[in-house]
């Protein structure tokens, strides 16, 4: 048995190496949308910006019309946390917690720009086409702010009048578009701790690609960030195949889950993989050896290990009957 085990393994292993300014201004270099309505902020975000208690800060960020009418528009203050573990980019502007509370302590304003009107911490205001406008915001931190990181958006954000910008179906439709804050409070309150629930190298794969998981926890009040690292190599050459390596902010008192994927991987191969995970001072390191194999050539070698199987039986059984005669 252990013969025809090894002839297996050898047709499968053979078959692996086969296989192996500040003032508002008309910019003409805007392009014009077809629709009426469009929106474009820059930059995306702020730097990651550090205060103690008392400090105060302000910064802007230009909004432009790329629209080809003009619109009534609004900017707001929101909350910012992140989304569900296994959809961590889909964003939470909605729900304030201990880490928004920022909101509350931001102004807006428009930096010669007219204001239409202020109403609920919200500033409206007109865009012409191709106009350019900066939105200007004021971080006032209070000295009984306690220590940890704050996030928060600001979103702008156009109002639609009646029978504007009608799409299919008649569905009307606005353009937000958002600028995120990101800041870290120094303090006696501020804490750092995290831990890794899982990293998983799945040691099986029927069809490409290959990937690992991950989830880690950040049970602080600070956010962190993470270095995630993959690398398969040959099991037969030793050589590296693919590497990838990636940083990821985890937010504070959330749990992130991900997945690195090696695009591109065979179909057939044997491979050790290993995935690393470094924040704060700690690293989780697990190395494994995968395989990855079409579900028809497990079907094919299972039939060469059955028909191995029937062919000694019945040359026993042979044996056995020139014996007896």
């Amino acid at each position: 048995m252990k013969k025809l085990i090894g002839i297996a393994v050898a047709i499968l292993g053979v078959s692996i190496l086969a296989a192996t300014q500040v003032f508002a201004v008309i910019n003409e270099n805007i392009q014009l949308r077809n629709n009426s309505v469009g929106i474009a902020v820059s930059p995306g975000n702020s730097d990651r910006l550090e205060f103690v208690p008392g400090d105060y800060y302000e910064g802007s960020f230009r909004v432009r019309q790329v629209g080809r009418e003009t619109n009534k528009v609004f900017a707001e203050v929101t909350p910012y946390s992140a989304g569900a573990e296994s959809d961590y980019e889909n964003s939470n502007f909605y729900n304030p917690n201990a880490s928004t509370e920022i909101v509350n302590w931001i102004t807006l304003n428009l930096d010669k720009c007219d204001i239409d009107s202020r109403q609920g911490g919200k500033i409206y205001f007109t865009m012409r086409p191709r106009e350019e406008c900066f939105v200007k915001y004021r971080i006032a931190i209070p000295l009984s702010a306690k220590g940890g990181s704050q996030r928060a958006a600001i979103f702008v954000q156009s109002e639609v009048r009646e029978g504007q910008n009608q799409g299919l179906g008649g569905v009307e439709s606005s353009y937000r578009m958002g600028y995120m804050i990101y800041a870290d409070i120094d303090g006696p309150d501020a804490r750092f701790s995290g831990r890794v629930i899982e990293n998983n190298i799945p040691w099986l794969f029927f069809d490409p690609p290959i990937f690992v998981t991950n989830k880690l926890e950040n049970s602080g009040n600070s956010d962190f960030n993470v270095k995630y690292e993959m690398e398969a190599k040959n099991v037969f050459s030793g050589a590296s195949n693919f590497t990838s390596e990636k940083d990821k902010m985890v937010f504070a008192d959330s749990t992130r889950a991900d997945k690195i994927t090696w695009e591109g991987s065979p179909f057939l191969g044997m491979f050790n993989v290993t995935q690393k995970i470094t924040f704060l001072d700690e690293t989780s390191e697990v190395t494994r050896l995968v395989l990855i194999v079409p579900i028809w050539l497990i079907i094919i070698v299972a039939v060469v290990i059955a028909l191995l199987i029937i062919a000694r039986v019945m040359k026993t059984r042979e044996r056995r009957r020139n014996r007896r005669v």
